[in-house]
C-alpha cells in the first residue's frame, strides 16, 4: 500500500523536538568527519562536549525559524500520516553574473526509515518550482509515496 507525503512549511512549535533530534546526528557525523581531516581525531565524548558547549543543535534551530521569516528563504517538511518524516531549509537568489534565478540548500534531511524513497525529491520539487525557469529536469512532482512493502 502507497501513502501520499504532504510538504508543509515548518510548525516550529510542534516541530522543534523532531529537528533538533536530527540537527544533533547531523552535527556529530559532521563534527566527527571534520576532526578526523583536520587530524584533531576527537573523541565521540570530545564532539558531544563540543555541540553541547557551543550551543550548536540551538544555534541551528534558530537559523531555521529565524530563515522561514525571510522572503528569500523556505524551510518545508515532508509528513507522513502526519509525522515528520523531512525537512529542507533553502535560500533563493539570482546568479551574480547571469542574473538568472538560482538557490542553494542550506539544510536537508530525511529520517533514515524513509531515505531512497523520493522524500528528498518531493521536498527540493516546490524549491525548484519557486525558482521558476530553467527547472532542473530530473525532479518528482512535490508528493512522493512511502511503499509499506519495503519497510
Amino acid at each position: 500500500m502507497r501513502q501520499t507525503i504532504e510538504i508543509k512549511k515548518l510548525q516550529p512549535e510542534r516541530d522543534e523536538a523532531t529537528i533538533k533530534q536530527w540537527i544533533g546526528l547531523y552535527l556529530k557525523q559532521h563534527l566527527q568527519w571534520w576532526s578526523h581531516k583536520a587530524k584533531l581525531h576527537w573523541s565521540e565524548e570530545q564532539i558531544t562536549q563540543h555541540i553541547e558547549q557551543q550551543g550548536l543543535v540551538q544555534r541551528d534551530w534558530e537559523e531555521l525559524t529565524n530563515a522561514e521569516l525571510k522572503p528569500i528563504s523556505k524551510v518545508l517538511t515532508a509528513r507522513h500520516q502526519d509525522n515528520l518524516i523531512g525537512v529542507v531549509y533553502a535560500e533563493l537568489g539570482r546568479d551574480r553574473y547571469l542574473k538568472i534565478p538560482t538557490g542553494s540548500i542550506s539544510w536537508i534531511y530525511t529520517s533514515e526509515s524513509v531515505r531512497n524513497q523520493g522524500i528528498g525529491q518531493a521536498l527540493l520539487r516546490p524549491i525548484h518550482d519557486r525558482m521558476g525557469e530553467p527547472k532542473p529536469t530530473a525532479t518528482q512532482p512535490a508528493t512522493a509515496t512511502l511503499d509499506k512493502t519495503q519497510s
